[in-house]
């Protein structure tokens, strides 16, 4: 499971790949550092609120290595 955390800043206009871009305040070098492309692509789900320690729970609960990929 791949997690990165960041303040939502705004949405992106751009009608080029996905349809709802949102603007996050991140560690954007150290993710482009680790991001493996061909392990987890590029599609994500964005969730609102600090819910990073409840889904490393669930990782490690289901046998999941857990990626803090802005870390």
């Amino acid at each position: 499971m791949l997690t990165r955390h960041g303040k939502s800043i705004g949405l992106v206009k751009d009608d080029k790949a996905c349809r709802n871009k949102l603007l996050v305040d991140t560690n954007a070098r150290k993710i482009l550092e680790k991001h493996d492309h061909d392990v987890f692509g590029w599609h994500t789900v964005s969730f609102l609120g600090d819910l990073r320690e409840d889904f490393k729970s669930a990782a490690r609960l289901l046998g999941l290595e857990v990626i803090e990929e802005d870390v």
